[in-house]
């Protein structure tokens, strides 16, 4: 009787040791070393490169690019200025952004630079394109805040 309980300890004591070093079956890890070869999964966004942004940045003027250019019919040089224009607009935005002024400042000055953008982008354009960016501009909220126009039209509803 004496050894059978010697033998129990032991098996007890083994399988202790065991899980303590390489982690109990329900997953947590009781400060053992960890043998399962994954990646420790970091929850903290990480923060976009340069070459993301400008990456980002490039494909939302280029789709925007295409709908002007086919709606508006734009030729080779005012497809070109107004894509720089735009390009210039989101640096431009990007820097508003990340500065530390107060979310009213930025709003005005974001206001500002939409403006500004819409009124250069408009002295590209002929007449009928004019009429036309106008109304592709009411239909779609091209530089309108999106998300104020959604609420705005959920409220008239």
């Amino acid at each position: 009787m004496k050894t059978l309980k010697i033998v129990f300890i032991c098996l007890v004591l083994s399988t202790m040791n065991a899980t303590a070093q390489y982690g109990n079956p329900y997953g947590n890890r009781m400060g053992g070393f960890d043998r399962s070869n994954q990646i420790p999964q970091n929850n903290e966004p990480k923060e976009p490169t340069p070459e993301e942004i400008t990456k980002a940045r490039t494909e939302r003027v280029d789709k925007f690019m295409k709908q002007l250019k086919d709606n508006l019919t734009l030729d080779d040089l005012q497809y070109i200025a107004i894509k720089n224009e735009l390009i210039g607009n989101s640096k431009s935005v990007d820097i508003l952004m990340k500065s530390e002024i107060s979310q009213e400042d930025k709003t005005k000055q974001y206001q500002a630079i939409q403006e500004k953008t819409e009124k250069i982008i408009n002295s590209y354009l002929n007449s009928s394109q004019k009429e036309k960016y106008q109304i592709l501009r009411d239909e779609k909220g091209f530089g309108n805040d999106t998300k104020k126009s959604k609420k705005k039209k959920k409220e008239l509803e």
